[in-house]
């Protein structure tokens, strides 16, 4: 610098590295570039990294920042507090729509990760039936449900692909919130709102969120029968779909279900036969507006000529 005296900037190394072949050389500068330089910048950033995050602050936001608990009108004029919330990796916020779960490649399977792709495939193969409808408007009756708004396709039709309860299990496990519809042998259609997954864990989860309905045979409109109170719905493998201890079996296993503490189900044992459903309301679920106690009407036992079970394919994918 002016007026003072000359610093050293850069120091030859040591003779000792000085007489190292050219080769040898190249193998060190490489090893501490890939190795060991990106290792120290997790530490210290370089000059690069600290010109790059300091013109990425430096640039224009996209949106107006907002501090940490800092109140703020919202488009629509109401006031809010601004508080972080945690990324959902399984949404897309950009596009609207859940992010389907990622293929693993060739590369995974080469070590024995070609798992994932493979469930994929099968998911996305699956040969639902878009054709046939549930046969009464069921827009209003799914309001406020995770199939509200979704395309509608029959994932299990028990005339085509078995009454027992494997069957049922095996067309309808792992594809998300579902919606039976059941018709007997006299033409009342009845059925639910199934919230949760089936998943053959002969277990039971409490919920709020399902609902029992019925189409009276002088209207086309389902009357939908709310639920009392959080007890549970069922998932026995043996078994079909159930709600509540009693407002509506299909399906019931024959005799008694281990469950999981107690060890599995003998295999083709006690399969429950979907053509044989019962109905009590009153207890878990309210009664009909016509102050009947099943969703059969006078009879709290029916026989079926049809099941038929109804998903959401863009939500299965993601199971």
């Amino acid at each position: 610098p002016p007026g003072g005296s000359p610093k050293r900037l850069f120091c030859l190394p040591p003779p000792s590295l000085c007489e190292v072949p050219a080769a040898a050389m190249l193998a060190v500068r490489l090893t501490f570039a890939l190795v060991l330089a990106p290792s120290l910048a997790l530490f210290r950033p370089c000059g690069h990294v600290r010109s790059v995050r300091a013109a990425a602050v430096s640039a224009p936001a996209p949106f107006p920042l907002r501090q940490v608990g800092q109140v703020h009108t919202a488009p629509t004029g109401q006031t809010q507090r601004f508080f972080p919330r945690p990324l959902d990796l399984s949404f897309d916020a950009a596009r609207g729509q859940p992010l389907k779960p990622p293929k693993a490649g060739w590369f995974s399977g080469l070590f024995g990760g070609d798992e994932g792709r493979k469930e994929a495939d099968t998911v996305s193969s699956f040969d639902y039936d878009y054709d046939t409808p549930p046969g009464f408007p069921v827009d209003d009756l799914l309001s406020g449900t995770a199939l509200s708004g979704r395309v509608l396709a029959c994932c299990y039709q028990a005339t085509r692909h078995g009454w027992d309860a494997t069957a049922f299990h095996s067309r309808c496990d792992m594809k998300g919130p579902a919606l039976v519809v059941g018709t007997t042998l006299d033409g009342t259609t009845f059925g639910g709102f199934m919230p949760l997954e089936w998943k053959s864990a002969n277990d039971y989860r409490e919920t709020d969120r399902d609902f029992l309905f019925y189409v009276p045979k002088d209207s086309s409109n389902a009357i939908r029968i709310e639920k009392r109170d959080s007890s549970p719905v069922y998932d026995f493998r043996r078994g079909g779909p159930q709600f509540g201890s009693e407002a509506l079996i299909i399906g019931e296993p024959i005799g008694n279900v281990m469950g999981v503490f107690t060890g599995p189900d003998p295999v083709g044992v006690g399969i429950g036969d979907l053509k044989i459903a019962k109905s009590r309301l009153g207890l878990s679920h309210a009664k009909r507006k016509d102050g009947k106690g099943s969703l059969f009407g006078d009879s709290p036992k029916a026989e079926l000529a049809e099941v038929r079970v109804f998903v959401s394919p863009e939500i299965a994918e993601m199971y």
